[in-house]
């Protein structure tokens, strides 16, 4: 990642931007902001590549509704992920009602297909 970011500055600094840079640099600002919602949230790198890891927001008893406060509104748990146990990698998304619509879906969610169409973005 450090190489490419020096690829770029380079390339912005001698004024002759690639369009092809355009497209990786997007998909590194879009894996930048995931891993800065999980550590928001407190999760971990190592915890996030875990294939099963489920919600902290609903295996760990009551969510302290203080801490909330401290978590932006798009981040913050909705009732359905505090009351139904999901995989963890659905709390990163900063769009509450897409998660809840992941969430409700279940066993119907191909996990395999969701990280194919996730990891188109990254």
């Amino acid at each position: 990642m450090v190489n490419f970011e020096r690829k770029t500055l380079n390339s912005y600094l001698s004024c002759s931007p690639q369009t092809d840079i355009l497209i990786n640099l997007s998909r590194i600002n879009v894996l930048r902001a995931a891993f800065q919602n999980a550590a928001v949230l407190g999760m971990t790198p190592e915890w996030m590549c875990q294939d099963d890891t489920l919600s902290i927001f609903s295996t760990y008893g009551p969510w302290d509704m203080e801490k909330q406060g401290s978590i932006a509104p798009g981040l913050r748990p909705t009732t359905l992920q505090r009351e139904i146990p999901h995989q963890l990698k659905l709390d990163i998304s900063p769009f509450p009602r897409m998660r809840d619509n992941l969430i409700r879906l279940g066993d119907q969610l191909d996990d395999e297909e969701f990280a194919k169409e996730w990891g188109s973005f990254l």
